[in-house]
This record gives C-alpha cells, structure tokens and sequence, in this order.
C-alpha cells in the first residue's frame, strides 16, 4: 500500500461522500478507476479528467483539497451540482425514524483535523478480513444503528451483534461488505421509508413498493446479498412497516404480504422475507409465504411472558418464525410526567424503560425469538452507563443460545 494511503483514508473517515469505500480511491488520479468512483456517486467530473494525469499524491488534508486537486486536472468547465441526494431517495425510513436511506449523510467537513490528531483506525484493513466470518448466539441489536453511514455503525457495534437498517441501491453492497468485516450481522430495509413513498389516493400502491424493490434486482446486488446470506452476514429481509397501520388505507391483507414476499423471494431466493407487524393481526387469516414477523413489546402490553407465549402461539400457528423486538425509548411503564427511578426518564412520546427493564426484557425476549430487535439506537439511551451495562448483560446471555432460524420450518 502506498504511503499516503492511510493519512488519507483516515481523513476520508472523518467525512467522506455517503457510500463511498475509501479503499478505491487512489494516490494518483488515474482517469479510468476515478472515473468509475465519481459515477457510482454522482458526482460531478469534467470529462476532460478523464485525459489527464495529476501529479503527486493525494494528500492527508482537507477533503476540499481533493476536489481541487480534480478541478486543476485541465478542465475549462464550471463546477457542477453534486446530485448524490437525489429527490427520490431523501425520503425518511419508517414513520417517526430520523433516517434516510439515500442520501442524509452528514456533509463532508470542510477541514479535516490535523494528522496527528487523528484516533487509530477502528476497523481492520481490507487484507485482513476472514473469508468466512462466524457468527453465534441470537442475533442481537436495534434498528437504525448504522443511521449516519453506510460504511460503520453509529455506535459499537458491540454489544450489539445484529441491526435493521434502511438501504439504498446504489449503497446496500458497502454496508454488507462493512458489516462482514465487522462480523456484524444485517436485516435488509430495502423498501424502507416513510408511508407515504407508497400511497396513492390514500391507499397502499403496490406498483410504487415493487418499482422500489426491482432497483435492487441487479447482478452485482443480488450476488452481494447471496453471498451474504451464505457466510451469515445477512440474515432476512424486513418489506413493510406495520400494514395494520391506518396509513396503509385499510388495503393491507396478509395474502397481499405472501405476494410481496414471493416478489423479493424471486430476485434473492435464499433470502428469508418478512414484515413489521402485530402477532394478533388478522388472526382470521394465515402467511403462506412470509418466513418471520417482527413484534414488539412495551409495558402497557401487560404481562411480558404471556404476550410472548401468545406471539410465539400466533407465529406457530402461521408457519413463521419471529423476531421479538422491545422499545426501550418510548416502551416503559406508562407514568404520568415519567418520573426517574419508576421510569427511565421521558421518551420522545412516551416514557423509557429503565435498565432493570431492559436487562429483565431483554433476556427473556432474546431467549425465545430467532432474534431480538431492539427499537431503536438512540444516542441518549446509549450515553447512560447503566443502560449500556443492561445491554452487555443481555448480549452476555444470548451469546451461547442457539436460536431457530428466521424462516419457515
């Protein structure tokens, strides 16, 4: 590796473009590879770079330093737009989740902080990355974990050994291939996003939703997404959030899920496919081919064993394993201004649980489900020392369980 690779990939870490795998950018521009790196992104690139050649390295400065290095390659164009947050996937992924899964990426900083100052890099280089990654234990982790970034957490991610997160096309591939070398594992969001993304007059639209899906109906991603499904990194895909929703315009059936789920099923056939939604929803009828739901607990729901004992009776019923999730932001026990002690403190809506919730929750969920979700990372819960402490002792318990898988038996 050249010498100036690591100063600069490390000022790459501080703010680079989303999705972009610093590994390909290289000490000198080189017309053809840049080129390939500028279009994945959409950004904008004289054509006349294309014939040059820079001479001398890239450097460890700011990222704006790059960019003129590129400007200054001979081209007689003015600068043009930077197009990477295109209008049809700005949208935020599921109601209430401050995400997007195209494009909200923290802009790159202006200046990057001297060298020196730089912290060692976290993850381990390229070379160094297991072929055939391990993983063990139940699948553990919340939603949304890797909200600022398709190429590392936001957190950890240990304790956390699983996440949900909101893809895109055009970055799905980096994720995975971060989150391998992790040894982090994934639940796809391919058709994530707020409802409204697949309303028309008021109704579900299916034609929106498979017109989303069919962007990842690629080579290269549906070769990603087996391999990974292979080696363990990923384990299912999550299609819709919460059909029984009103937003949905009282469209949804679960005949309708089995459909969408054969649809995704036809692109990634050894991907197990399911939805966020209620066990007791439509009880009337039965999945024929959705492999998982995920459902969610919070105190108001009663007695935490018998809500899990009739999720796993409903799921039973249907032929589908399930992912039990809690919500420890907006879940606790239900007090009026939510005091501390009784309560963890006011969620955004509601109150949080606290750490003996979470540790007490947490660890008889986990103990059932193929997997337990979390909903969702939130910088505040995670800046408390005893909830970080509620959520080693959960990933302590799971660590050696051997769950069922997250498909049809």
């Amino acid at each position: 590796m050249a010498s100036t690779w690591r100063p600069f990939h490390r000022a790459l870490h501080h703010g680079h473009p989303p999705g972009l795998d610093s590994r390909f950018i290289p000490d000198k521009c080189m017309g053809t590879h840049t080129r390939r790196v500028v279009a994945r992104h959409n950004w904008f690139m004289p054509d006349s770079f294309s014939h040059c050649r820079c001479a001398g390295q890239v450097s460890a400065f700011a990222w704006f330093a790059f960019l003129a290095s590129v400007v200054s390659c001979g081209s007689d164009r003015p600068a043009g737009p930077n197009n990477a947050g295109a209008a049809a996937d700005s949208l935020l992924p599921i109601d209430s989740v401050p995400t997007s899964p195209d494009s909200a990426l923290p802009p790159p900083d202006s200046v990057a902080p001297p060298t020196d100052t730089l912290p060692p890099d976290p993850y381990p280089p390229p070379d160094s990355v297991p072929i055939a990654p391990t993983y063990s234990g139940t699948p553990f982790g919340p939603f949304d974990l890797w909200h600022t970034s398709y190429s590392y957490p936001a957190w950890g991610p240990g304790p956390f050994s699983m996440s949900s997160n909101a893809d895109a096309p055009d970055s799905i591939i980096v994720r995975i291939n971060a989150a391998r070398r992790l040894g982090h594992q994934l639940i796809l969001g391919m058709t994530s996003g707020k409802h409204s993304r697949y309303i028309t007059d008021g109704k579900f639209d299916r034609a929106k939703w498979t017109a989303r899906q069919d962007r990842y109906n690629t080579p290269a991603i549906k070769a990603a997404v087996a391999a990974a499904v292979a080696d363990g990194t990923v384990l299912m895909a999550d299609i819709i959030d919460e059909p029984n929703h009103r937003t949905w315009g009282g469209v949804m059936t679960k005949p309708l899920l089995d459909s969408m789920a054969a649809h995704v099923k036809r692109i990634f056939p050894t991907l197990p496919v399911g939805a966020s939604i209620r066990w007791d929803w439509r009880p009337q009828e039965r999945y024929k081919v959705l492999d998982f739901i995920v459902t969610q607990y919070v105190v108001r729901f009663g007695s935490l064993t018998e809500w899990r004992d009739q999720a796993l009776a409903a799921a039973k019923q249907n032929g589908i394993a399930v992912v039990l999730a809690f919500n420890p932001i907006n879940g606790g026990t239900p007090v009026s201004g939510c005091p501390t002690g009784r309560t963890g403190g006011k969620g955004t809506y509601a109150c949080r649980m606290t750490p003996a919730q979470i540790r007490d929750i947490g660890s008889t969920l986990g103990a059932a489900g193929c997997a337990l979700l979390v909903w969702r990372y939130d910088a505040k819960l995670m800046s408390s020392a005893a909830n970080q402490e509620a959520f080693k002792d959960v990933a302590a318990k799971l660590a050696t369980r051997r769950p069922p898988r997250c498909r049809r038996p």
